[in-house]
């Protein structure tokens, strides 16, 4: 499992890469707050409509981030997350727009072309993978979908799609909030294995989302898993952070294409 995942510039974005998706040419990235229109509290790249920025500035940020990646507006999906386990095929979904009403915390797809995300400010973006990049997935994570269940179910789907064997598919584990800074109520704690927790100076439990996002990847089968060691709170020059600055505040995320077939 790879720690520290390096930035990289992407047509004049700076973003987080997986070594792991990159060495099997998949494109992908976890975005940064740089490089965008907005401003105040939701400098610059914020990619989320419903914390207060103006719409035309998360708009024209979105477009921005497709054209980064040599796509049209039109190509983005997104969805109403809810902190739930549902997924949804991407293809069934229409452009991401303001309005979107479809509640759902992960997409998939093997329609080529299309710019799968999810929008997050300290739960896990995690994107998943067949080895040829057909198949594709993107997934919100935070403690509710990880108690839930979600990873597992995304895992299933895209084996299920890709008939392929979840150990033959690829999981990248984005940028969310570390451990140091991640206190949660014993309740919270109890529903995850102790390996991934300890006691804080406090003396609440501090949980490590990225370790359990690992740790489920790996028993729902999949060998190939490495995860960013970046700290949405800890780290506000690259992110957004809902604990540490509050609701009014913006959204990075984790966004996949699946590969175009020739």
């Amino acid at each position: 499992m790879t720690s520290a995942y390096a930035a990289a510039d992407l047509d004049g974005l700076r973003v987080f890469r997986s070594p792991l998706l990159d060495r099997h040419g998949i494109a992908h990235g976890f975005t940064t707050r740089l490089g965008g229109a907005s401003d105040g509290p939701f400098a610059s790249l914020n990619l989320g409509f419903a914390t207060g920025d103006q719409a035309d500035r998360v708009a024209a940020n979105r477009a921005r981030l497709c054209a980064a990646f040599g796509l049209e507006p039109a190509a983005l999906r997104m969805v109403r997350q809810v902190h739930g386990d549902a997924l949804v095929d991407a293809a069934a979904l229409p452009p991401a727009d303001v309005g979107c009403a479809v509640q759902a915390d992960g997409l998939y797809t093997s329609s080529a072309g299309l710019l799968l995300g999810v929008r997050v400010a300290d739960c896990l973006p995690v994107l998943l993978a067949s080895r040829d990049g057909a198949w594709v997935a993107a997934v919100h994570a935070g403690w509710r979908g990880l108690a839930a269940g979600i990873l597992s179910q995304a895992v299933a789907a895209l084996a299920e799609g890709s008939r392929r064997p979840a150990a033959d598919l690829l999981a990248a584990v984005g940028p969310g909030i570390g451990q140091e800074r991640y206190e949660v109520s014993a309740e919270v704690a109890g529903g995850f294995p102790p390996e991934c927790q300890r006691t804080g100076e406090r003396g609440r439990p501090l949980l490590d989302l990225a370790a359990v996002a690992v740790r489920q990847l790996r028993e729902a089968g999949i060998g190939d898993v490495d995860a960013s060691g970046r700290c949405t709170h800890a780290e506000a020059e690259w992110f957004y952070s809902h604990r540490r600055d509050g609701p009014r505040t913006g959204r990075q995320a984790g966004v996949i294409v699946a590969h175009r077939q020739t």
